[in-house]
């Protein structure tokens, strides 16, 4: 009787039962696959709503928050008509300086300088600027105070 008689059969028997596993582990792991993609379909799907839903009560916010900035700014405009009806210019610091850079700059041509060595001359005439914009912006032509 010849030993390897039955031996090549076997083989043949475990490399069958080794292909089996291997299609079954395949099929298991595509199967395994499927379910995750599946999973992350759902929570992907379940996320965009969220965030549409989120992006949709924050655009209502934004609305809301835009009306009554709205009302906000409304207010502060009648505040500041007011405010300028009630203004007070003997506690105005910005006026102050303006008088007292105006103040210095008299007083050196009073005693004789120059008053193109001051440091403060290019001070005086952004302060010029800006009190004739100041005076345009309340409805005043400067043209006609000179």
């Amino acid at each position: 009787m010849n030993p390897y008689f039955g031996y090549h059969e076997e083989q043949q028997q475990q490399q069958k039962d080794e292909n089996t596993l291997i299609s079954d582990a395949i099929q298991a792991e595509e199967l395994y696959f499927a379910e995750y993609d599946h999973a992350m379909y759902l929570e992907a799907d379940y996320f965009d709503q969220q965030q549409d839903q989120q992006y949709d009560d924050e655009y209502n916010d934004i609305d809301d928050d835009n009306e009554q900035l709205d009302i906000d700014e409304q207010q502060q405009d009648e505040d500041r008509m007011d405010m300028d009806s009630t203004y007070d210019y003997q506690n105005d610091a910005l006026l102050k300086l303006i008088v007292g850079v105006q103040s210095y700059i008299s007083d050196l041509t009073s005693v004789g300088a120059d008053r193109q060595d001051s440091p403060l001359l290019d001070l005086q005439y952004k302060m010029y600027v800006y009190l004739k914009q100041r005076l345009s912006d309340m409805g005043v032509d400067a043209n006609t105070l000179i």
